[in-house]
């Protein structure tokens, strides 16, 4: 018995000590991944932009006040749309030069979802957040499904782990102390 419980600290402490098991939190911040500056997540952007519309400012001053608190690379592009909008160009042609030049996926959604209101002059705001509504949905709905699958892949791990902690820890005890002598 005092075998299995010093293998067992041996192999804590090894696990303790090996390269991968530091934390985040603990790696200096030259080592930990570079995040992005700005907003990037597709419904917020359609929901802010969709604010800005409401307040009443138009379609291309939106897109370039949008732009100034977004990411570095889709804030220059939304504002270089915003721009040539503002100049008087039309939308496939402010937005063809970017979208080959910087093919981001939140722009490409973005161009995508703002299209419609662009060219026919619907109600904008309503529409926009009705989009971002609907991209939340979308996202929580994949999500929830992955969970599920995750549930599934982890019962033959845990079943092989937890089954022979049970033997160990629940039953082997049980049958050495009715063991006589």
């Amino acid at each position: 018995m005092n075998l299995l419980v010093f293998g067992c600290g041996l192999l804590g402490v090894l696990l303790l000590f090996s390269p991968t098991a530091g934390d985040r939190a603990f790696r200096p911040a030259a080592a930990r991944p570079k995040e992005p500056d700005g907003v990037q997540d597709l419904p917020l952007l359609l929901d802010l932009l969709a604010a800005l519309l409401a307040a009443g400012l138009p379609l291309d001053r939106s897109l370039r006040e949008l732009g100034a608190i977004c990411s570095r690379s889709l804030g220059g592009s939304l504002a270089m749309v915003g721009a040539a909008l503002g100049l008087g160009s039309e939308w496939s042609a402010a937005w063809r030069g970017i979208l080959n030049a910087a093919p981001l996926r939140a722009l490409v959604d973005l161009e995508r979802s703002t299209r419609l209101l662009a060219l026919t002059g619907a109600p904008s705001a309503v529409l926009l957040r009705a989009e971002a509504t609907r991209l939340r949905q979308e996202r929580q709905r994949e999500l929830q499904r992955r969970a599920a699958a995750l549930g599934v892949k982890l019962v033959l791990p845990m079943g092989l782990c937890a089954l022979p902690a049970f033997m160990l820890l629940g039953v082997v005890p049980v049958l050495i102390a009715l063991l006589p002598g």
